[in-house]
């Protein structure tokens, strides 16, 4: 039995259109001819047909489907991965795009109706994080910030009023409302970004250079280094505890002149510690020398008393992992590596 091109596109939903166009690129090309020259399709172009119409609801590309069926491109086990790759990235930008309307709905909703301005900061800020951010971090923020803390965009709004007011009348950022609202601060960027350092980094480079994020914000470079001066008297206070001043001196100086290097690698522990990864593997080992390596610049050297005590310190001071990444399962499993070396 033979069907015409009107008879198929009846019969399977599809148009005389879409037929005409699947013969033209050689997807679905008819097995006869009539004398007249219409195209007539048997039980094999039915059957090739469904498959098409199969992968094409899998949402592969008709070249992909071509190859496929042609049997010298990708196979289907290849296909699908890839599809699912493309789906994930649909899915991400569609979350961006809908935590970006809340924005202007949130807006809407307290009666603010939302200018030309907000629509280009919407897009410039949609733009912006992808700058910094890849497709997976994006989808992990905006995971956080919606299991974070309720009314968090109220609380950052009242923090960051306070604290700039602390900045701007010069309080001492030792002075315990300082304090206070520097802990505060710590806890909701922590919420934010998962406790993870290498997202804080981003968020910090972001915040600083994009002036679309300060204008979000409220939070400018010179809030932040008061934000960071705060976390940093903080810090030396409780050091102050177990060190004398000569050791506290060189670990102020050694901290501050190592900053930038920590994050990248206790993100990079964490990720492998997620996996599963134990001590005796290669890429931990790796790792835990370059933590030592660090830890002894920043720190003690080879001084074996000022190690002793940084260990009580940190085991003893929870507040000191605090905005950094670490906890102290991660600093035992960093301890255990780093005996293996």
């Amino acid at each position: 039995m033979l069907l015409k091109v009107g008879a198929l596109a009846r019969q399977t939903g599809l148009t005389i259109k879409t037929l005409h166009h699947y013969d033209a690129i050689g997807l679905l090309i008819p097995s006869h001819r009539s004398d007249a020259g219409y195209r007539m399709y048997d039980r094999d172009d039915l059957m090739r047909l469904n498959q098409i119409q199969a992968l094409k609801q899998l949402g592969f590309a008709l070249a992909d489907i071509g190859d496929t069926l042609a049997g010298d491109g990708m196979t289907l086990t290849d296909l699908i991965p890839k599809q699912l790759a493309e789906l994930d990235r649909q899915i991400e930008q569609s979350t961006r795009l809908r935590t970006q309307l809340l924005f202007l709905k949130n807006k809407m909703d307290q009666g603010d109706t939302p200018e030309m301005a907000d629509l280009l900061l919407t897009l410039e800020l949609m733009t912006m994080y992808e700058k910094y951010f890849t497709a997976e971090e994006l989808t992990l923020l905006d995971h956080h910030r919606r299991n974070a803390v309720p009314d968090l965009d109220a609380r950052w709004a009242t923090l960051v009023r306070a604290m700039r007011d602390l900045m701007q009348r010069g309080v001492d950022p030792a002075h315990a409302d300082a304090q206070a609202r520097a802990s505060e601060w710590t806890a909701l960027v922590e919420a934010m970004v998962g406790n993870d350092p290498a997202l804080m980094t981003k968020m910090d480079a972001m915040t600083r250079n994009e002036t679309a994020a300060q204008a979000q914000s409220g939070i400018d470079p010179a809030l932040l280094d008061y934000v960071m001066s705060c976390m940093q008297a903080r810090h030396a206070a409780i050091y102050a505890k177990y060190l004398t001043p000569q050791e506290l001196a060189h670990v102020l100086q050694g901290r501050t002149q190592t900053k930038a290097a920590w994050p990248p690698l206790i993100a990079a522990m964490r990720k492998l510690v997620a996996q599963g990864a134990q001590v005796s593997d290669p890429a931990v080992r790796e790792l835990a020398a370059q933590w030592k390596i660090l830890f002894d610049v920043t720190h003690a050297g080879d001084d074996g008393s000022l190690k002793a005590k940084l260990a009580a310190a940190y085991a003893q001071e929870p507040e000191l992992l605090r905005g950094t990444g670490l906890d102290m399962p991660l600093l035992q499993f960093v301890g255990r590596a780093m005996a293996l070396l």
